[in-house]
């Protein structure tokens, strides 16, 4: 009998230990080193509102077309930081500087979007990356308003020895790492940091991370990549 016991006692444990399958109960965790072999649908999930909007997957990375979004549907906890790393760059589809892409990082939102043109994030942060304009801007976005709570001119070329490349992404990636410690929110872009602004958190209802790209303008497709992309807990600071 206590054999019998013993070996009960293993089957249980083992039970109670095992991992999930793909397609179980156990729920999608937030922090991740996405390098998309594939879409893993239990990791993201996909919006894509605006005409032509697609996403797709090329050689581990993704391709974001016309206001396409990709969302975690896993959530930070309210209080707790983290931080965001990934590497990103656009093709220039013609259009020049009034036409090049807008890469967006989105933090703290539920991934609800506007009904409308140009159907942006309705809550949450965004950092805005600019190729046209070649800026980093940080928004506060509450009940689809925005405000906006700084802003940085960096350098953001597709590619210094052919700017108009339409066949393909540009050869220049660019690093974009983002902290968000649950009050301030720190933009490094190359590695430098180029903005560090405090926010409202009470605000803010949502706990997913998501990025995506501008809608289709002037007739003129927008398209960015990402890859890399790392989400990680901020080490607590003591006491």
């Amino acid at each position: 009998m206590k054999k019998l016991s013993y070996l009960a006692a293993l089957v249980c444990a083992a039970i109670l230990t095992a991992p999930a399958q793909a397609g179980g109960t156990k729920k999608s965790k937030i922090f991740m080193d996405e390098t998309f072999q594939s879409l893993d649908g239990a990791r993201w999930s996909t919006t894509l509102p605006g005409p032509g909007s697609s996403v797709e997957v090329r050689q581990n990375e993704v391709r974001l077309a016309n206001r396409a979004y990709l969302f975690s549907r896993g959530k930070v906890k309210a209080k707790d930081g983290y931080k965001v790393h990934l590497e990103w760059t656009w093709e220039d589809t013609g259009g020049k500087r009034p036409y090049a892409d807008t890469f967006v990082l989105c933090l703290r939102t539920t991934g609800a979007l506007a009904d409308k043109r140009a159907w942006e994030t309705m809550d949450g942060l965004r950092v805005r990356l600019n190729a046209g304009y070649g800026f980093v801007q940080l928004e506060q976005v509450v009940d689809g308003k925005t405000t906006k709570l700084g802003r940085k001119d960096v350098a953001i070329e597709n590619d210094k020895e052919k700017p108009a490349w339409p066949e393909g992404a540009g050869t220049n990636w660019y690093a974009v790492d983002v902290k968000d410690d649950g009050e301030t929110v720190t933009v490094f872009f190359q590695g430098k940091e180029v903005l560090k602004e405090k926010y409202d958190r009470r605000l803010l209802k949502g706990r997913k991370v998501g990025f995506g790209n501008r809608e289709n303008v002037g007739g003129f497709d927008h398209v960015s990549y990402v890859r890399k992309i790392e989400i990680k807990p901020l080490k607590k600071r003591k006491k």
